[in-house]
This record gives C-alpha cells, structure tokens and sequence, in this order.
C-alpha cells in the first residue's frame, strides 16, 4: 500500500484537468483543502474529485470540499465509476505483511492525532524497539508522516481507514489495545506530574505499568512533555469516557490539572474538567466529582469566574464531606478562602 503524494502544484493541477472546467475552480482555498487536506496529494482521490466534479457541473470546489469534510463519509465520497480509494486501500491492505497489517490497523484505535513509538508499543502490547521498526516500515511506505523527529500522524484519509480496519477487530483485542495505550497515557502523565509543584492529588491506582515511557527527570522536560502531548491527553479523556472507562477520565482530569493551572491554559481546563465531572456522575463516583469540581473552582477564579468558582468549591466540600475525605475537605475549603479574599469577604475567608 505504497504512497505516492504528488507536488502540490502537480495535484492542484492534476484536479484542474480532470473536472475539465478550471474557470469555475476559482475558489483556491477549497482547492487547497481538496488537494491536501482531503486527498493527502494522492493522484488516484484528485482524479475521483476531478471526475465528480465534471460529473456534476453545478458543483463547485467548495460544495465537495464541504462533503469531504465530514469523517465519516470521506472515504465514500472517493469513489467513482471503476475508481475507489477504499477499494486500492483494501487491495493493497491485504498485500501488506501481517505484522504490518496488525499495526496499522491498531493505530485506528490510537485515541489522538499523533503517536510516537511509546504509545505505539502501549497499542501493540510490545517493547519500543518492536514498535520503532514497525514505524518505520510504515513512514518507508508514505503510510505515516514525521511531524518532528519520533513523532509521526496518519494522513485524513488513511487514518479513516485505519480506524473502519479497527472496526473489523473482536471486541475484546480492541478494548485491549485502547486500555493499555489510555494506561500508559496516564502513567506517562503520572511521572511527568511528578516534577510540576503539586497543588492536590486524586489517589490512583493503574492496574499495569507500561514496558517503556519517555525519559522525564525535570519539570522543564515534564513540561515539554505535556506540551506535545496535551491534545492527545484531552482526546484521551474524552475518548475514554466514550469507551465506559469514567474512572479514566476522572484521573486524566486529576493529573493534568496542575500543568493546565501552571501554564494558565483556562478554557482546556474548564473542558476537560467538565468531562471528568460528567463522567464521574455517572457512576456516582463522589470523590471524582468533588475533585473535578475543586479543579473547575480553580480553573474559573484563575478565568475571573467568582461566582461560578464559588459554587463549585462549595458543592466540591459538601462531596468530600459526605465521602469522608478530609483532605479533599482542606483543599476545597483552602480553595474556597481565596476566592472569598478576592471578593473581599476577608471575615468569611478566614
């Protein structure tokens, strides 16, 4: 399943001749889309767009690119007539050796849009070393492409495939996968965590410890770690939740909280901590909620939110009370005090 992505004046003209009217291909915004982001500069999905768009001359650059958009029906709008880009990418999957096959295929199950050989070892139940080789092939083939050194993402088109090949798994190797990579996401970030100054702390348990995580000794490193890795982090909660894993996303939440506080990143963490506290609702899971919304509280003074911070500290303490936890009830009493001095209410802050 070799790729070929053509230049990107090649493809843009390759698109031009084949709808065989350029003069209504003005639009070159939506001919840049079509051509890179939707087509990954692949000849064979240009030639398709090209052929539909000659197909249906009341079609214009932006209605496709609109249609391409959606995800879940990209890879459907890339056939016609005898021109099918699932059906190359099936002929060819199937060509592929089967230890290559089994990876691309896992990394449809890959939470975020971007991996490196740790998260691909977590998918493969590997060493980094197996992992490494694997991606290798992959990037050799044009399957991947390297955003920065070690770091590679699937183009649009193939991670749609990927992702409908990760379907075809049983249930049980796909639920693995996606356990062991959110395992070792959070054990990775539990480390990272390790050398940022500690504000409160939600007691976990991870159920395995990942063969291999990155090298963090140093705040400095902890912090370019979850820099790269913060989307796929967010993802991961998210998809966790997805997946009826709540406890995950509540601690994803919990470990991420001190790096979104320290670099002010507010409106990811008034996102994420919501998830958490959507997901730990629904498994009545008190502590969880008390501490998402403690986080939240934080989050929303750091905003200028008072009043909401506020009302979360509060609910937060009335949830740590009812669980018994008295070191919940500190940190969200010590919360509360701050947001009380910032009000003036320095009696009440006491």
């Amino acid at each position: 399943m070799a790729l070929h992505p053509m230049p990107t004046e090649d493809a843009r003209q390759l698109l031009l001749r084949s709808a065989d009217r350029p003069s209504q291909l003005s639009d070159d915004e939506a001919v840049a889309e079509i051509v890179g982001r939707f087509c990954g500069h692949l000849p064979m999905a240009i030639s398709i767009v090209g052929a539909r768009l000659r197909d249906h001359p009341r079609w214009n650059a932006r209605h496709i690119a609109d249609q391409l958009a959606d995800d879940h029906e990209r890879l459907n709008g890339l056939q016609a007539g005898d021109l099918s880009v699932p059906g190359a990418f099936a002929m060819s999957f199937r060509a592929m050796p089967a230890d290559r096959r089994r990876l691309f295929q896992l990394l449809g199950v890959h939470p975020g849009p971007e991996f490196d050989a740790y998260a691909v070892a977590a998918l493969l139940g590997s060493d980094r070393a197996a992992a490494s080789r694997g991606l290798d092939d992959l990037y050799t083939d044009n399957l991947i492409m390297e955003t920065t050194p070690g770091r590679y993402q699937l183009h649009d088109l193939l991670r749609d495939y990927a992702i409908t090949l990760a379907e075809g798994l049983t249930d049980a190797d796909r639920r693995q996968a996606l356990d062991r990579v959110l395992n070792y996401y959070l054990h990775a970030a539990l480390d990272a965590n390790s050398y940022l100054p500690r504000y409160q702390a939600l007691t976990m348990t991870i159920s395995t410890t990942p063969v291999d995580t990155p090298y963090i000794r140093s705040a400095a490193q902890a912090c370019q770690w979850f820099a790269i890795e913060l989307s796929t982090l967010t993802t991961c909660a998210t998809r966790a939740a997805a997946a009826g894993q709540p406890h995950r996303t509540v601690h994803l939440s919990a470990v991420l909280s001190a790096y979104l506080r320290v670099m002010s990143l507010t409106e990811q963490g008034v996102r994420l901590h919501n998830t958490a506290l959507d997901a730990a609702t629904r498994i009545h899971d008190r502590l969880g909620q008390g501490y998402a919304l403690n986080y939240l509280g934080v989050v929303q003074r750091l905003w200028g939110e008072l009043d909401a911070a506020k009302h979360n500290h509060q609910h937060a303490l009335e949830l740590f009370e009812q669980a018994g936890d008295r070191l919940g009830q500190g940190y969200a009493l010590n919360d509360l005090g701050r947001v009380l001095r910032l009000e003036g209410a320095f009696d009440a802050a006491k």
